[in-house]
């Protein structure tokens, strides 16, 4: 056991920060998993107030099925809503990932563009980005 650990077991205080975390980056492989850069990500901490607005939520879906549970048109029409709005969402996603592919390469990769600005959406993570936003304007 390394030193940090060996102080949480005899109950000392481990002083690195509990929000960072260090995560590989996929290489272009050739490099072994050891090898690759590490990366460091910030995780949010939770506070109380998430935990409560979770709980309130939850009740709150709780409150909803026990008052349609009896009802089985108004239950199966729920479960019908929740099931297509899901489906929505999953095909919005899909179109604006296309449509923010074609915009990135096709459009923004011109010269009339700055080089360090073309292809905007060429990461994993802006696109996702790009696709949640999208989704949501435009349900």
């Amino acid at each position: 056991m390394d030193a940090v650990h060996q102080r949480a077991v005899k109950g000392g205080k481990d002083s690195s920060p509990k929000t960072k975390q260090t995560t590989s980056v996929a290489g272009d492989g050739q490099e072994p998993a050891d090898k690759q850069p590490k990366v460091e990500v910030l995780r949010r901490k939770r506070t109380l107030l998430d935990d409560i607005l979770t709980v309130i939520f939850l009740g709150l879906v709780v409150l909803v099925f026990y008052h349609v549970r009896h009802d089985t048109y108004w239950l199966g029409f729920l479960v019908g809503a929740l099931a297509s709005v899901s489906v929505v969402i999953f095909l919005s996603k899909k179109v604006w990932r296309v449509i923010g592919r074609f915009l990135s390469e096709k459009v923004l990769n011109s010269q009339w563009t700055l080089v360090t600005d073309r292809r905007p959406l060429r990461k994993k993570q802006s696109m996702k980005k790009f696709t949640d936003q999208a989704w949501q304007v435009s349900e």
